[in-house]
């Protein structure tokens, strides 16, 4: 489906980007059907029982410390073999992990009406500027542009 999509990208033909929507959403499709359990609160038997409070810990506390140095003190783990286990079983490095997170944060406050800087606080970004240019990279728009699309019902992702 992937390389359906960079072939579509390619060519540009006529509906091509319904065409690639519909590709995109079948991936989707296949995602969830991968990841769906039908026994409630378990999780999957292959991913470490020892990241589990840590993702929890990190999605509650989004606003505080949350370096590899205090991850390490409040789990006793040690850095090198969280970053790995992170990066084996999640995907992305631990700091790319807590970045999005803080960002999808900012997004949910930006929407309810929060300005930017309390949003860059509440989300544990003690300087704005990091936090505006994240946040552009990220999002693919500006603070404000976001705040303007979200005010007329467009949503990002």
């Amino acid at each position: 489906l992937l390389q359906k999509i960079e072939r579509i990208q390619k060519d540009s033909p006529p509906y091509g980007e319904t065409s690639k929507l519909a590709c995109f959403l079948e991936i989707l499709v296949m995602i969830n059907r991968t990841f769906r359990h039908d026994r409630k609160g378990e999780e999957p038997s292959n991913f470490p029982k020892r990241l589990i409070p840590i993702l929890d810990y990190i999605n509650e506390n989004l606003d505080g410390d949350l370096s590899l140095t205090c991850l390490e003190k409040k789990f006793y783990i040690n850095t090198s073999y969280l970053s790995r286990l992170f990066k084996k079983n999640i995907g992305s490095n631990l700091h790319e992990y807590i970045i999005y997170k803080r960002i999808s944060k900012a997004k949910k406050l930006l929407s309810e009406g929060y300005n930017a800087n309390e949003a860059s606080l509440l989300c544990g970004f003690n300087d704005f500027s990091n936090f505006s240019r994240l946040f552009k990279r990220t999002v693919g728009v500006s603070i404000r542009q976001y705040k303007v699309k979200v005010k007329n019902g467009i949503h990002y992702i």
